[in-house]
């Protein structure tokens, strides 16, 4: 009984996981969009200041904003800030 009830939870948590991640994927152009509309609301500059290139490593994306005040963001793969070392700015 209680392998069966191991296995059924161990399956349920399996589709929950492949389920929310597809769910989860998203568009890199509104992410973008996102923080530098952000940006540009908290230093009074344009978000078309704003560039991002691919990240490395755990850094999905890497959101630069040039303008009244210099900012670089990175964005994980589930949407999050990521901080980024001082060297890579």
């Amino acid at each position: 009984m209680v392998v069966v009830l191991v296995a059924l939870a161990a399956t349920a948590l399996g589709l929950g996981l492949v389920l929310g991640l597809r769910a989860v994927r998203l568009d890199e152009g509104a992410v973008i969009a996102l923080h530098a509309e952000r940006w540009a609301e908290e230093t009074g500059g344009r978000a078309e200041q704003c560039v991002a290139v691919p990240g490395q490593g755990r850094v999905w994306l890497r959101i630069t904003c040039d303008g009244p005040e210099r900012r670089v963001i990175g964005v994980s793969r589930l949407g999050f800030e990521i901080d980024l070392p001082e060297a890579g700015i």
